[in-house]
């Protein structure tokens, strides 16, 4: 257990020193300065939503990202292919299955026997007012056939998920590859109405990092269903 802990601490010390860089700082800026408009969600979200300072980094104009290619994507499934900057092959695949209200542990906010809180003992993102009608069954990314380490808690709790589609509060799934081309972003949205999510997920080239949620309070509080949404 100490070994492994040792290891995930050494993992996140390149992340940690460029949190403290003047590269760090001058990267947040340029976001804040190119998109002024989005400045205020952006703001909410560094001191609200993430985990720690050091999560800054992974924040992200999306518009000027490059995007991964979508091969193929249906009712229930999606699939994505596309070549990283240094010549290797990217390839993701998620499914989506239906969700059993009968096979899961709920928890419902205080006062309430309808509002869900937890599914699972996880947050219930996109089933808040009503049990979900899908969950992610499957999820997997791999780099030039090595398979990315994707825990189950990455995404298990990311119902209703919208996969094809852009339309009112929605925009289809996509994946992108991070400036300097050192991590992926996958971002989803999901729910319907009141329950409406977005997540980004964090991988690097090895495992998945974290991920960042927003509800849908926040994203209409701040216009962040504008088609020009620069994300985060």
């Amino acid at each position: 257990m100490i070994l492994r802990t040792f290891i995930l601490i050494l993992g996140l010390i390149p992340t940690l020193l460029y949190a403290q860089s003047s590269d760090y700082q001058q990267h947040i800026q340029t976001i804040l300065r190119a998109h002024p408009s989005d400045s205020a969600f952006l703001e909410f979200v560094m001191n609200r939503v993430l985990e720690t300072p050091a999560d800054k980094m992974f924040l992200s104009n999306r518009q000027l990202l490059d995007g991964v290619c979508v091969t193929y994507c249906g009712r229930n499934s999606v699939q994505m292919k596309d070549t990283l900057k240094d010549g290797r092959l990217v390839k993701l695949g998620l499914k989506t299955t239906h969700f059993d209200t009968l096979n899961h542990a709920y928890a419902f906010r205080a006062g309430t026997d309808s509002l869900i809180d937890m599914i699972d003992s996880l947050p219930a993102y996109g089933a808040i007012e009503s049990y979900p009608g899908q969950e992610i069954d499957t999820l997997w990314i791999s780099i030039d056939g090595k398979d990315i380490l994707i825990p189950t808690d990455a995404y298990r709790n990311l119902y209703d998920p919208n996969l094809c589609y852009n339309e009112m509060f929605h925009r289809a799934m996509m994946m992108y590859l991070s400036p300097e081309g050192e991590y992926l972003y996958v971002y989803l949205y999901g729910g319907s109405g009141a329950n409406t999510y977005l997540a980004k997920l964090i991988f690097d080239e090895e495992r998945f990092i974290k991920k960042i949620v927003t509800e849908y309070a926040d994203l209409v509080s701040y216009d962040a269903y504008r088609w020009e949404f620069i994300g985060y």
